[in-house]
C-alpha cells in the first residue's frame, strides 16, 4: 500500500533494494562470524583468539574485546569476503574446521548476493542511458551517411536537429501505450482528464461514447515536421502539440486542429496545405483508421455521420447563396453597362455624364469604360463628318 502512496522511480526504488540488500547481508554475515569466534571447538583456537594474540604481539595491551570492537572486526572480514577484496589479517583458524566451513558458506553466500548486486546495478545504468545510448547511435549513423554520400553541411545539421527533436517527442508517445495496457474505466476516466481540452472542440468527438472515443485517440500517431517543411493535403484530423503553423492561411499553435471535415465525402471538403513555421508536433488521425473504429460501434458511426451530412448542408447552403449573389452583381453590372452604352449612342449623354450613375463597386471598371466611351465618341464624329461632307457635294 505504501508504495502506491509514494511513487519511486524505477531508479530510486533499484538503489534503494541494493543498498537495503547489501547492508542486510553484512550484518548477517559479520554476527555469523562474531558467532563462531565466539564459541570455538574443545581444543581449537578460534580467528578471535589469533586476533587478540597478533594485537599483543604487536604491543598493543588488550585483554579481551568488546561487543562493538568484535563487532567492527567481523563487519571488516564480512566486507572482504563480499567484495572480494580478502586481504588475509582475518581469517578462519587452520586448526578450525567450523570456521573454515563457516567462511566458506560465507563466501558462497556473499558471492551470490554481490552478483544480483553487480547485475542490479548494471541494470540500472543501461536503462538510464537507453535513450541517451540510442540517440548517440543515431547521431553516429548520420554521419556515417555525411562521409559516404558527402551531404552539404546544412543539410547533416538539420538531420541533427531533427533527430534531437525527434527523441524529445518518444517523451510523448508513452502516455498512449500506458492508457492502452489500462482497464476500461481507467482508460476513459485517463482519456477525459488528459485529452478533454481539444475532444470537447470536436463536434464529432464530443458526441462520440466513452469507449469509442477510446480507442480513436489510441488510434492516433505522431508526427514531426521541420521548419519550412511543406504539409500536404491529407486526409486527417490533426491536432497541434507544440510549434506553430500557417495552415490554410491561418496561424496555428499548441491547441488548435484542422481536417475536422475528413468526415466528409466530396467537393464539400475543404482542400487546404500549410506550412510549418517551427518545429511541429502534431497528432493526427487518418480516416480508414476512423472508419475501422466506427464499423464496430454502429451507433457512433450514425452520429458522426448525420453530423457529415448535417455540415455538408450548411456548406451548400452557403456555397449556393454566393453563387446567387455574385449572378445578382453580375446581372447588375450588365444592365447597367448597356444601359450607358445605349444612352450615349443615342446622344443623350457625353462622356463626362457617364461617370456619376457608375455605382462604388463598380470604379475598377471605370478606365475601361471611359476607353470606350472615347471610341465611340471618335467614331461618331468621323461619321459626322463624312455626312456632312456628303450634303456639301
Amino acid at each position: 500500500k505504501w508504495k502506491n502512496t509514494i511513487h519511486l522511480t524505477f531508479a530510486a526504488n533499484t538503489t534503494m533494494e541494493g543498498g537495503v540488500g547489501i547492508v542486510i547481508t553484512l550484518h548477517l554475515l559479520a554476527c555469523s562470524w562474531g558467532l563462531v569466534g565466539s564459541h570455538p571447538c574443545e581444543g581449537c583456537s578460534s580467528w578471535l583468539e589469533e586476533y587478540l594474540s597478533r594485537e599483543q604481539q604487536a604491543g598493543v595491551d588488550n585483554e579481551g574485546l568488546d561487543a562493538v570492537h568484535q563487532y567492527t572486526a567481523s563487519l571488516y572480514w564480512a566486507t572482504m569476503t563480499m567484495t572480494g577484496i580478502g586481504y588475509g589479517d582475518i581469517t578462519p583458524s587452520h586448526s578450525n574446521t567450523r570456521e573454515q566451513a563457516a567462511a566458506t558458506l560465507g563466501m558462497l553466500l556473499a558471492a551470490v548476493a554481490w552478483s544480483v548486486i553487480i547485475a542490479n546495478t548494471c541494470e540500472l545504468v543501461k536503462e538510464l542511458n537507453r535513450t541517451s545510448e540510442q540517440y548517440q547511435k543515431t547521431l553516429d549513423d548520420c554521419d556515417r551517411i555525411h562521409k559516404l554520400h558527402r551531404l552539404p553541411k546544412d543539410v547533416v545539421m538539420r538531420i541533427r536537429i531533427y533527430f534531437t527533436k525527434m527523441f524529445e517527442l518518444q517523451e510523448s508517445k508513452g502516455t498512449r501505450s500506458l492508457i492502452s495496457r489500462m482497464s476500461p474505466m481507467l482508460q476513459r476516466e485517463v482519456v477525459e482528464a488528459v485529452y478533454a481540452s481539444w475532444t470537447h472542440t470536436v463536434p464529432w468527438m464530443a458526441i462520440m461514447s466513452q469507449p469509442c472515443l477510446v480507442r480513436v485517440i489510441l488510434k492516433m500517431e505522431h508526427y514531426l515536421f521541420v521548419p519550412r517543411e511543406n504539409i500536404p493535403d491529407i486526409r486527417q484530423a490533426v491536432f497541434v502539440q507544440r510549434g506553430l503553423v500557417n495552415f490554410g492561411g491561418r496561424f496555428l499553435r499548441r491547441g488548435a486542429s484542422w481536417g475536422l471535415d475528413m468526415v466528409m465525402d466530396g467537393p464539400l471538403r475543404r482542400r487546404q496545405t500549410g506550412i510549418a513555421l517551427t518545429f511541429l508536433q502534431i497528432l493526427g488521425l487518418w480516416r480508414r483508421h476512423l472508419d475501422e473504429i466506427l464499423d464496430e460501434y454502429p451507433d457512433d458511426a450514425f452520429y458522426v455521420k448525420r453530423w457529415a451530412i448535417k455540415m455538408a448542408l450548411q456548406r451548400r447552403v452557403v456555397q449556393l447563396a454566393r453563387i446567387e449573389e455574385s449572378n445578382v452583381r453580375s446581372s447588375g453590372l450588365k444592365g447597367s453597362l448597356s444601359h450607358h452604352l445605349g444612352r450615349i449612342r443615342e446622344g443623350e449623354v457625353g462622356n463626362n455624364d457617364l461617370r456619376p450613375p457608375l455605382p462604388e463597386e463598380y470604379q475598377y471598371l471605370g478606365s475601361a469604360a471611359r476607353d470606350a466611351s472615347n471610341q465611340v465618341d471618335a467614331a461618331t464624329a468621323d461619321l459626322d463628318s463624312r455626312l456632312g461632307k456628303l450634303d456639301a457635294g
